[in-house]
């Protein structure tokens, strides 16, 4: 991310190639989470943004005791966050506002973990066949081969580990697998942020709301052309007025629900996540637990974070600047942040035939007399 500001300052048409599962430059040390991170948290001031940030003082020692956000007994909370950004009264995400999310999503993940990890402890205990189980695998017990079936411990022990499982840890659970799958728009899930720290759910936050509406105006325009069923290129998304519906951040393949055989995991669009969580907290409210109370407080604010960044991705004021950016709109206006191009080719990857293919026809857009410099 040093050159974060050198490409800041650059008024020209600007693409920004990333793809956030490389495995040499760490996602949050990417050119993207440089700009992303200086748009929203610092006024578009670079300087700083190379260095990792501590996350507070009161977030880390919660984590460390195992308590809620809220609640160390060693440090006591500054501000006790509650209240998520409400758009639009909230332009941008606050650093508090960010690590207060992140704290919660990694609480979420932890108690659902620990769920987990209890109800495998006991499922190996009831069985006594002598399987050799693994503690690690969590939810996703081995199967034992017999002959050319599978042996039915595998079914067994999973049923038993969640008969063993309390409500609460099973509604942590459930609302964990949702977060963790929550699609970030710029190449990653809310669940990998969130297991690399929480300067990285940071990072994937300010990814979001700086480069996430690209994505979803460009799903708008694509959706618009489906249903006119014309062939224009490029259609415009201030002059044509469209709006964003829930749809349009769902970047699965239409086929995905009819591959039943696959075991792949798909991210989820944040308006699905937002929607199951929303019920999740109402079966919560039914129990009395001091765990299921607590966990109230967590899945509250993510719900609320996300549906910020779902009414702000959605507004007309920023969806229009999104197609300007993507574009190269912007660089008559000499506050260019980039085109933004997701890319899955690794560190030293070619691109895929779509991948050259995006590049190619950003570039000559780039290079046309209209955003020549």
């Amino acid at each position: 991310m040093d050159v974060a500001g050198d490409f800041l300052a650059s008024n020209c048409a600007k693409i920004v190639a990333n793809d956030a599962a490389d495995s040499i430059i760490a996602n949050t040390s990417s050119l993207k989470s440089g700009l992303s991170f200086a748009y929203e948290m610092k006024k578009g001031n670079s300087k700083g943004v190379g260095w990792i940030l501590d996350a507070p003082l009161e977030y880390r020692m919660a984590d460390w005791e195992n308590v809620g956000v809220n609640d160390s007994k060693f440090v006591k909370s500054r501000s006790c966050h509650t209240q998520a950004p409400i758009w639009p009264a909230d332009k941008h995400i606050s650093p508090e506002e960010a690590f207060f999310f992140a704290a919660c999503a990694r609480r979420i993940g932890k108690l659902a973990t620990t769920a987990k990890r209890n109800g495998v402890r006991y499922s190996h205990d009831s069985i006594s066949s002598g399987a050799d189980m693994d503690e690690e695998e969590g939810i996703e017990i081995t199967a034992v081969e017999e002959g050319n079936g599978v042996s039915t411990i595998s079914a067994r022990s999973s049923l038993s580990m969640m008969q063993r499982i309390d409500q609460t840890g099973l509604i942590q659970m459930e609302a964990w697998n949702l977060l963790a799958c929550c699609d970030g728009l710029c190449g990653s899930v809310l669940g990998t942020a969130v297991k690399d720290g929480f300067d990285s759910t940071v990072s994937w936050l300010c990814d979001l709301v700086t480069f996430g509406g690209q994505i979803v105006s460009n799903a708008a325009e694509k959706r618009l052309l489906q249903e006119r069923k014309n062939d224009a290129p490029d259609v415009n998304v201030t002059d044509s007025g469209i709006s964003v519906i829930s749809s349009d951040f769902d970047l699965r393949s239409s086929d995905y629900a009819e591959d039943d055989d696959s075991e792949g995991v798909y991210p989820i669009p944040i308006p699905e996540v937002t929607e199951k969580l929303k019920r999740i907290l109402d079966r919560l409210d039914e129990i009395t637990s001091d765990g299921a109370i607590n966990s109230k407080i967590e899945i509250k604010y993510c719900i609320g974070m996300l549906d910020y960044i779902v009414a702000r991705l959605s507004s007309k004021t920023h969806v229009s600047r999104s197609a300007q950016s993507r574009l190269f709109g912007d660089v008559k206006d000499g506050t260019p942040i980039g085109s933004f191009l997701n890319l899955n080719c690794g560190h030293n990857n070619q691109y895929s035939a779509e991948e050259r293919e995006k590049l190619t026809s950003l570039m000559n857009r780039a290079c046309s007399d209209a955003h020549a410099v």
